[in-house]
């Protein structure tokens, strides 16, 4: 194999490929980067795959490659991703001989062994596609959605995220750690493919999003369970303002078990997890909540992240809504305080101008959160006014919704106060 190739997009190839090395490859070749020549397209590709997850790119003659000598070698994907950072302007002469791979890069060379790449696994095909999405775009909506996601791997309800694609309706992403829960719609996704009828969710039943029959509503729907650190990263680095391809393999009994997606000649197919099964989420959405506080976003976290800067870890801050103008029943302009630790200890206060509408009760209103999970929340909404829909304690112990105030919503964020004592 012998090949040339600009020594800037050959270094961005490479670091983009080495993200996606396993951190402990189950074999040696697993954390090898596999470089194919191809002489009669010019193209050259570099490819990972650990069986979970396999991602490619490939430059071709707009990248300046020219290959003289067609070949396939592995060579360790960290040494690679080192000596690649090295090239910064020019071009890079890449030869094969034997088991070494030399590196020229002007009066530069690197030698790196290689690795028998007859042992490395057939990489996967892109799936089938079944619709396009703006990569910025989905990017955004998979780091809002992520928040919710649990680590733990143990538990895999807690780790995923959910993708349900609708023949006609809008892409939704879906995550929860059973503490919060995040949906976040995505309708500029445009379906280039309907799902197979027969392809049936096995999700755990719930309320579907047009109040009809369950069943029916399971049939229309195919429901991809992606890990959350493998999403994230796919969504990271293929977050270009262009064009993502989607793309879905499914087994002979209609059950998701692949999904790629694709942009500007990159391509990562990942394994499915085994369908966890989810809460119920329209429930959540549309459960009562008779006050609601309206906020500015950047206002908020700024104060939530200064009252809990003193407060031990976890330690819930109290949230107190009250009236300054108007009346109970109509609501109005209002005040916020926001409290940390009491008088026993150090403690913490502050105050924000909000607005209250709803139905509201005789005194203040109170709720209480976990603050890294109340400034999580507040971080994936869009900046403007933060929208706070709760049960005050007087009245009940129920879930809090988060949105952006607009009049079309696509994000919620269903998040679990922490009990009142007194």
């Amino acid at each position: 194999m012998k090949f040339t190739a600009d020594a800037a997009a050959f270094s961005e190839a490479v670091a983009w490929t080495a993200r996606f090395l396993p951190q402990r490859p189950a074999v040696p070749v697993l954390a090898a980067i596999r470089l194919h020549a191809d002489a009669d397209t010019d193209q050259l590709t570099l490819a990972v795959y650990d069986y979970d997850v396999a991602a490619q790119t490939t430059l071709d003659t707009a990248a300046e490659v020219a290959v003289a000598a067609p070949g396939t070698v592995l060579v360790s994907g960290r040494l690679l991703a080192n000596v690649a950072g090295q090239l910064k302007t020019g071009a890079v002469e890449v030869i094969a001989e034997d088991t070494r791979v030399l590196l020229r890069h002007g009066r530069a060379e690197f030698t790196l062994l290689t690795l028998p790449a007859e042992d490395y696994p057939t990489l996967p095909d892109m799936p089938p596609a079944v619709g396009q999405i703006d990569g910025a775009f989905f990017a955004r909506a998979t780091t809002q959605t992520a928040v919710a996601a649990g680590h733990d791997t143990t538990q895999p309800l807690v780790c995923a995220v959910r993708l349900d694609l609708h023949p006609d309706k809008p892409l939704r992403l879906f995550a929860t750690d059973k503490y919060r829960i995040a949906v976040r719609t995505l309708p500029t996704w445009q379906p280039v493919l309907q799902p197979a009828p027969d392809a049936v969710t096995e999700a755990a039943p719930e309320v579907p999003d047009d109040g009809s029959d369950s069943d029916q509503a399971s049939q229309a729907r195919v429901s991809a369970f992606v890990f959350r650190p493998t999403l994230l990263d796919i969504a990271k680095t293929l977050s270009a303002p262009t064009s993502l391809t989607l793309g879905l393999a499914l087994d002979d009994k209609g059950k998701p078990t692949l999904l790629g997606v694709q942009n500007a000649g990159r391509t990562v197919v990942t394994r499915l997890m085994d369908n966890p099964g989810m809460v119920a989420v329209e429930p959540h959405l549309t459960a009562e909540r008779p006050v609601v506080a309206e906020v500015n976003t950047a206002a908020f976290t700024a104060a939530v992240r200064r009252v809990a800067v003193v407060a031990e870890r976890n330690t819930p801050i109290r949230l107190t809504f009250t009236p300054t103008i108007g009346d109970n029943a109509g609501g109005g302009e209002g005040e916020l305080v926001l409290q940390a630790g009491n008088g026993t200890e150090t403690a913490s206060r502050d105050v924000l101008a909000i607005h209250l509408t709803g139905d509201l009760p005789d005194g203040p209103a109170c709720v209480a959160f976990n603050p890294t999970y109340l400034t999580e929340a507040l971080g994936a909404l869009d900046p403007g006014v933060c929208r706070l829909a709760f049960v005050p304690d007087a009245v009940g112990y129920r879930s809090a919704l988060l949105t952006d105030r607009t009049d079309e919503v696509d994000y919620w964020h269903v998040l679990m106060p922490v009990r009142l004592t007194a």
